[in-house]
Parts: C-alpha cells; sequence; structure tokens
C-alpha cells in the first residue's frame, strides 16, 4: 500500500509540476495579468505604467550604460490531480544586469542572467521541496514616453527547470516569450505584474526593481 501511494504522489506531482512549469513559461501567462508600479522614493512626479509611443531617446540624454534588474517572482498553485490535493509554491529572486547600446536609435537594451528556484509544498500528505532555475533573457528599447521622461519597454523570454524532492520527476521548458513590460528608467522604480491562469490552479507575480549602478 505505501509503495501505490508513493507512486501516486509522484505521479501527480508530476503533473503538477509540468503544469507549473509550461503555465510559467508560457507566452499566454499574462494574458489577465495585472501591472502596477512605484515611483522610486526620489521621484514625486506621477507616471503611468504605458504610453504611447515616442522617438528614440538620444545617446547624449542617456546617463548610463548598464541597468540592473532586480527580479523576484513567485508563483502559487492549488490544485487536485486524480483526487489528490496538491499546493506548490515556486519562489525565485536574484538580479540581471542589463547592458545599453547608445550607438543605435533609439538606444537598445540587452542582457541575460539565471536566478536559483526555491519553494515547496505539499502532495497529498508528502511534503515535498523545489529546487532549479528560472533563466531570463531581456531584450528592448529606451524611449522617451508622455511628458519626455525617458521610458524602458522590456520584453524577452524565460525558461524553467524545476525538481522536486523527494518525490517527483524535473521538468523544464525551452525559452517562451513574456509579455513586454514599459515603466520609467529611474533608480529605484518599482514595476509588480501579475498573471493567474484559473484552468491550472495557479497565480503569480513579478517584482521588477531598476537599478542604476554606481559610476554608470
Amino acid at each position: 500500500m505505501r509503495e501505490r501511494l508513493t507512486r501516486l504522489y509522484a505521479a501527480a506531482l508530476t503533473v503538477a509540476v509540468c503544469l507549473a512549469v509550461l503555465t510559467s513559461c508560457s507566452p499566454r501567462g499574462t494574458a489577465s495579468g495585472n501591472r502596477t508600479s512605484a515611483r522610486p522614493s526620489a521621484s514625486m512626479d506621477s507616471t503611468a505604467t504605458t504610453s504611447t509611443a515616442g522617438p528614440g531617446a538620444p545617446a547624449d540624454a542617456i546617463p548610463f550604460a548598464a541597468l540592473d534588474l532586480d527580479i523576484v517572482f513567485t508563483q502559487v498553485q492549488s490544485m487536485d490531480a486524480g483526487g489528490i490535493p496538491i499546493e506548490n509554491t515556486l519562489e525565485a529572486r536574484g538580479s540581471v544586469r542589463l547592458a545599453v547600446d547608445t550607438s543605435v536609435s533609439p538606444a537598445t537594451v540587452r542582457g541575460e542572467g539565471t536566478l536559483p528556484i526555491s519553494g515547496g509544498g505539499r502532495v497529498g500528505g508528502v511534503a515535498f521541496t523545489n529546487s532549479g532555475t528560472l533563466s531570463y533573457r531581456f531584450s528592448g528599447t529606451l524611449v522617451r514616453g508622455a511628458g519626455g521622461r525617458l521610458e524602458l519597454r522590456l520584453g524577452g523570454q524565460r525558461s524553467m527547470t524545476v525538481t522536486s524532492r523527494p518525490v517527483g520527476p524535473s521538468a523544464s521548458t525551452p525559452f517562451e516569450p513574456f509579455e513586454r513590460q514599459v515603466f520609467p528608467a529611474e533608480d529605484g522604480y518599482v514595476h509588480r505584474w501579475s498573471w493567474q491562469q484559473s484552468g491550472a490552479g495557479v497565480s503569480g507575480s513579478e517584482s521588477w526593481t531598476l537599478r542604476v549602478p554606481a559610476g554608470k
């Protein structure tokens, strides 16, 4: 009986992990998403998270050659797999360096990075922990948005590899696109966005904090 239950839990967790990974990296994962942004403490100007298209920012108007993006990724899954309840949380946090190329107009922004995954949950009566990596490929532009403020329009792709222990598989995806995000290119600016896939019992969010490295 114990061996049979272990096999059932492992099969259920296989389904949960694969769904969680596929949902995280799905290009439709942000279809029902919400975006909010917060002004940096040094700025009291009003701003919008989206704006109409503007011309490329002149190279001499961009006061930095690189940016750091501090990322906090969280995804929670609650589902039933063949009568077995599953709760699963994936978390990742870290920083990705973005290089700014001012030799073209509009200036382009690119960067790649990998964040460690943690978290865990329960499948039936068995607890498990998650490990793995969340990888990003960013690309975007710097433009002048509404009001003449420098604006970062950032999209790209991400992939995920997750292993669950003591029962469960490893699951991974190729790089898949996520929705482009638009927010002011200001040091300390916090941009948050979220998504939900009710069919898979998944909800998630990301917090991006923009940093201008010292000396840049």
